[in-house]
């Protein structure tokens, strides 16, 4: 298991974007993306840190 960036499909409710989170990876790249559990201030943290992500991305045209 690594941290690695990966694209977000309902991960706590972020999805389309790329963040590092817990993956199983294998020779192929991202075998399973690993759902652990956070708290209630975790999760407004991920989708804060998902939205900089989107804002900074849609800032420079991308």
């Amino acid at each position: 298991m690594l941290n690695v960036s990966t694209l977000l499909r309902d991960y706590h409710g972020v999805s389309d974007v790329f963040l590092g989170v817990p993956c199983v990876v294998d020779r192929q790249g991202v075998r399973e993306i690993i759902d652990i559990k956070i708290s209630g201030f975790e999760r407004e943290l991920l989708h804060r840190s998902a939205d900089k992500l989107r804002n900074l991305i849609a800032s420079i045209g991308v």
